[in-house]
């Protein structure tokens, strides 16, 4: 029956037996009990497996340990820890330090590290456990995906005075290391596993030298003195692992032909390469255009005996494809002698890279051909078949085609990239379609992506030409300049509890937040003329942390003060609380923000309400508001801060705009404009009389001529300087 795995056979023979009085026969081993146990845990029950363990002789508790280390085997999470709780309340089966070690492991398997921890502290306290160094190293290799917590084992074992790590211990945090992204740090432990007495073995030395390949850049010297050391070692043998990852030091630090070197060394002592050294090397060769050595490595793969995998003939492609006169073809040839001569299945990464050549060739039709074959035989696409695929589409203009990708892209479970949102803004902006860059740009900010500064004015320029183009629809131009931040929280309601309405600058650069408040007090503006609503509400700016400089302030919230003293708006500043994290103040933080309220209209995500704390916030009160929006006509315009985004064209008012170029206009009475062009014409600036002195007494410090040079610039200022009539208004214009 258990050669069969017949469960239910076995479990009657064992009851009729039982039943009958008789005794188990002698042939049946304790390896039998196991393999039984090992059958219960696969194909059974808990409960299956407790009826099992307990018709047999004496060793019921072992049996059932025999059935956690094959839950934990399997990764059977939940199993294990009912069989756990199963025995806990067992009337005569008391868990031991097998079953925690067992249970550990289960835990380990699933990644659940913080219920590993959570065991290992209940079995001792509860079940009066001494802890040894067999939980203590099931427990390090538990946690070993997370570095931090690995570490704080250690530490708590170290405590322990009846422990002393041993070559286990050290190797599985050692690993950690290495995978946690801190190989330096397991180049370190080596120290204090010396002090410590412990010996090292193949495996440590093997993790050591691993480590040495992960730091960047690559300690190959390191490595090599650690291969030699370890040859001088009485009883250990080098692997063809230790070759390997002697070889993967070496073509990390872009030394292919010393990783050549090394491989001679392992043939010379007789050491047989597998398929992991050729794939290695050839992808070395691959990644340095060595196409032709990487055909003779295939060659004597195939001499050999050595069986090829689908990373031997991906590396074969991309060298066929760069050797034929059509890529393509070369490429295609070579994934039909895997498929038909070697019986291979073609994984993500070969389709990937059929695409990307198809894609580096200009051929956009057999690019999308190799996807959609790739998807009609069960594979999924990866974030590397997307990205070929875009990019042929992008390289080609096909907007829509790329657009259409996208889409499929996102409502996948894969995290497009910043890049790759970079690459189609910039076609939807080289195309001049902004609709579609925008819904990239939300997309983008949605994902936690920053775009860059350059990007975001790129955008901000297409959009102010466009409406300058159009001029249709003007009442919802600031309104649709705000769909450019996905983030930014503005109550366009009626009067909330607490009186303010408020905007979110969390995550925008210093560029994106002044722009977004020009938005703001745009739109504003607007609704004020328009009547549709009165300003009754102070104006509340979140700026948050932001980019922190050494003295503790932020560059978004000096830029958005000056901002608003620019525009002469009166503010009330509240000194943030350091001990409040930037999160705590996002609104998309899960956890209770100082925001009591929102609410989504349309695309924006709207903050109603405020509490009685203003950490980090900047108020501008409805007074300084009102007094804005009904100034006087004759009130002079302030000029927008030279790095400020454009100011956003509007055709509901007969205002005259400023000029992206950096040409600056200044708005004012007849009277007052007056009198700037009796003194503009006749003399000039302060900035140039400054400079003017200033260079005199130098010029008479060092005894020198003074140059003309100044005179020239107020000359060309001069002649540069224009005045035209707009209705009621003189307007002056200055560049530079």
């Amino acid at each position: 029956a258990l050669a069969e795995d017949d469960l239910s056979g076995c479990l009657a023979m064992l009851v009729r037996a039982r039943h009958n009085g008789a005794n188990l026969p002698k042939r049946f081993r304790w390896s039998d009990q196991q393999q039984l146990m090992r059958l219960c845990a696969r194909c059974g029950s808990v409960e299956q497996g407790l009826v099992a363990a307990a018709m047999l002789p004496k060793f019921e508790l072992a049996a059932l340990n025999e059935m956690m280390n094959e839950y934990a085997s399997l990764g059977s999470f939940t199993s294990a820890i009912s069989l756990l709780s199963a025995m806990e309340q067992h009337p005569t089966i008391k868990p031991d330090e097998y079953t925690c070690t067992a249970v550990i492991k289960a835990c380990g398997s699933r990644g659940k590290t913080q219920s590993a921890v959570k065991i290992m502290k209940k079995m001792i306290v509860k079940l009066d456990i001494s802890p040894n160094l067999r939980i203590y190293n099931a427990l390090l290799n538990a946690v070993s995906t997370d570095l931090q917590l690995a570490l704080q084992v250690f530490v708590d074992m170290e405590k322990e005075e009846l422990l002393q790590p041993d070559p286990v211990t050290f190797n599985t945090l050692m690993k950690a290391c290495v995978e946690g992204g801190e190989p330096e740090r397991a180049l370190r432990m080596r120290t204090h596993m010396r002090a410590l007495g412990v010996p090292m073995d193949e495996i440590t030395y093997g993790t050591l030298i691993n480590a040495c390949a992960k730091c960047n850049p690559a300690k190959v010297e390191e490595a090599f003195d650690l291969f030699e050391e370890m040859q001088s070692e009485p009883g250990l043998e080098t692997s063809v692992i230790i070759w390997c990852t002697l070889m993967l030091a070496c073509c990390r630090a872009e030394q292919v032909e010393r990783a050549f070197t090394v491989k001679q060394l392992m043939l010379d002592s007789g050491c047989e390469p597998n398929t992991h050294v050729y794939n290695l090397l050839m992808n070395a060769c691959t990644s340095t255009s060595q196409w032709e050595r990487t055909l003779k490595l295939h060659s004597e793969m195939v001499e050999r005996g050595v069986e090829p995998d689908v990373l031997t003939w991906n590396s074969l492609m991309q060298a066929r494809s760069n050797l034929a006169d059509d890529p393509i073809e070369g490429a295609v040839a070579c994934l039909v002698e895997s498929i038909t001569q070697a019986g291979m299945s073609p994984s993500v990464q070969t389709w990937g890279q059929l695409i990307d050549i198809c894609a580096e060739q200009g051929d956009t039709a057999r690019a999308s051909l190799a996807f959609e074959q790739m998807t009609a035989t069960g594979i999924q696409p990866d974030l590397t078949a997307y990205s070929s695929l875009l990019k042929a589409h992008t390289a080609s203009g096909n907007l829509d085609s790329a657009m259409a990708l996208y889409h499929s892209l996102h409502s996948s479970d894969l995290q497009t990239t910043g890049p790759l949102y970079g690459m189609l803004i910039n076609e939807c902006l080289e195309q001049r379609d902004v609709p579609k860059a925008l819904e990239l740009y939300n997309d983008m900010r949605a994902a936690g992506l920053a775009p860059s500064n350059r990007l975001f004015r790129q955008l901000l320029e297409m959009m102010v030409d466009r409406d300058f183009t159009k001029m249709g629809d003007s009442d919802d131009n600031a309104m649709a300049y705000m769909s450019l931040f996905s983030r930014q929280s503005y109550d366009l309601g009626s009067d909330h509890a607490g009186g303010k309405s408020c905007i979110d600058l969390h995550g925008m650069s210093t560029v994106e937040a002044r722009a977004a408040v020009l938005c703001v007090l745009k739109t504003i503006q607007q609704l004020h003329k328009s009547g549709a609503r009165p300003q009754n509400q102070d104006l509340v700016i979140i700026t948050g942390a932001g980019r922190s400089r050494q003295d503790g302030k932020s560059h978004v919230r000096d830029a958005v003060i000056k901002l608003l003293e620019q525009l002469q708006l009166d503010i009330q500043i509240s000194t943030p609380n350091m001990a409040i994290e930037e999160s705590e103040l996002s609104l998309d933080n899960t956890q209770e923000t100082s925001l009591q309220e929102h609410a989504i209209v349309g695309d924006y995500m709207i903050a109603t309400g405020d509490s009685t704390t203003n950490e980090g916030r900047i108020i501008v009160t409805k007074e300084s508001l009102s007094r804005w929006l009904s100034a006087k006509k004759s009130t002079s315009k302030p000029a927008a801060p030279v790095d400020a985004p454009a100011v956003l064209p509007s055709a509901t008012t007969n205002e005259p705009e400023t000029s992206e170029a950096g040409a600056k206009e200044v708005i004012g009475s007849k009277k007052s404009v007056a009198n700037l062009e009796t003194v503009g014409k006749s003399k000039p600036s302060e900035k140039i009389k400054q400079k003017k002195q200033k260079k005199q007494k130098k010029a008479k410090k060092q005894k020198e001529p003074v140059k003309d040079k100044d005179d020239v610039e107020l000359a060309e200022e001069e002649e540069n300087l224009l005045f035209r009539q707009e209705g009621d208004y003189f307007v002056y214009t200055f560049e530079n």
